[in-house]
């Protein structure tokens, strides 16, 4: 896989969370180097007169246990898309077994709309240490420990033991690394990166993602583990889904033309996902009781836009209201124009879907 040379630091490029899924891309916009190499390894390219020496924030949820390996700079505006930004990472199957085919997709985001350019994947060779509390391990942020994904791909065959509960393959002489613990939906992943570039202005930006593993249960009895293999159902992505301007749900399948508001008119903008898959039951390994126990997917839907203010940039649903649709208050601009936006949607276990849609201010 050819790497980029330079690579652009927009201020909202994520890192979608291994240990949250349903956390997302997360809003914390950017992350200033400690040193002449930033934490990501990548190198600077200056765009206009700004030294976009930002750091891509790190957070496939993928919530807060994502941190930054440096320190974190928040702004209020976190659904502003100025530049080029990379808003979604997923596989187009949403849990995978070690070995099986995959093929991943990324949304990116740029001023004029959705980029269509190439996108150049690898993925980290090397789990966090222990002590580590970025997304991903130093060495794989800063360019090393990575492997291309080329197609065809498949998930490398040793995924549960360097990301799951197997014991981790013995190298060098450091001392043994233990397995990794699951999140809370019992699930563990494997850290992907995307390398974009805008095919309109030659920006270049990258996130690491992250897709979700399915291993065997380990350390259960034999009843646990039957019961487990024959329970767990895999994890699909919400969707379809569309945006309106209306709470009735349209058809998800077609095309909807422009939403158009008066400059400076809020609208209320609704995001709708179809039901069949929105939020799934599934069954979840408790070891401090040693049982399964049910559990039901929540989405988290974030939006973003180009111009105009969002009253809200996160919705999300919950177990005691399972919505399909979600909404937010968006404020046109004082000047007439068209204005792109984007919304993702994710559930519980890392699954994701996402749509564009555009407004026009007249």
């Amino acid at each position: 896989m050819n790497q980029p040379t330079s690579v652009h630091r927009p201020k909202g490029a994520q890192l979608v969370s291994d240990r949250a899924p349903n956390a997302g891309l997360m809003t914390q916009r950017s992350c200033y180097a400690r040193s002449d190499l930033n934490s990501r390894g990548a190198s600077i390219r200056r765009s206009g007169t700004r030294d976009t020496r930002r750091q891509l924030a790190v957070g496939l949820g993928l919530l807060a246990t994502f941190a930054c390996a440096c320190f974190p700079a928040f702004e209020d505006r976190p659904w502003l898309v100025d530049e080029p930004r990379v808003l979604g990472i997923r596989s187009t199957i949403a849990e995978l077994r070690p070995s099986s085919p995959v093929q991943l997709e990324a949304l990116v985001a740029a001023g004029d709309g959705t980029s269509t350019g190439p996108v150049a994947w690898s993925y980290c060779t090397q789990p966090r240490r222990v002590e580590e509390r970025t997304g991903v391990t130093q060495s794989c942020a800063a360019d090393q420990d990575l492997a291309p994904l080329d197609a065809p791909a498949v998930v490398p065959a040793d995924a549960c033991a360097r990301f799951g509960p197997n014991p981790p393959p013995v190298e060098g002489e450091g001392p043994p690394r233990r397995p990794a613990d699951p999140d809370g939906t019992g699930g563990y992943y494997l850290p992907v990166r995307a390398q974009a570039e805008d095919p309109a202005t030659g920006a270049a930006t990258q996130a690491f993602g992250a897709i979700r593993i399915h291993c065997d249960l380990a350390g259960v009895t034999r009843e646990v583990f039957d019961a487990y293999q024959d329970q767990y159902r895999f994890n699909a992505h919400p969707g379809p889904v569309a945006v309106s301007d209306d709470s009735v749900p349209p058809p998800l399948d077609l095309q909807r033309a422009p939403l158009s508001a008066r400059p400076g008119e809020p609208i209320e903008l609704f995001v709708h996902v179809g039901a069949e898959t929105a939020s799934e039951n599934f069954v979840v390994y408790v070891p401090r009781e040693a049982r399964l126990v049910e559990q039901r997917e929540n989405l988290h839907v974030s939006w973003f836009v180009t111009d105009g203010e969002l009253e809200h940039s996160e919705t999300r649903t919950s177990n005691a209201a399972p919505e399909t649709s979600l909404s937010t208050t968006w404020r046109a601009p004082p000047q007439p124009g068209p204005v792109f936006g984007w919304v993702v949607v994710r559930d519980t276990r890392g699954g994701m879907a996402w749509t564009d849609f555009r407004l026009i201010v007249e």
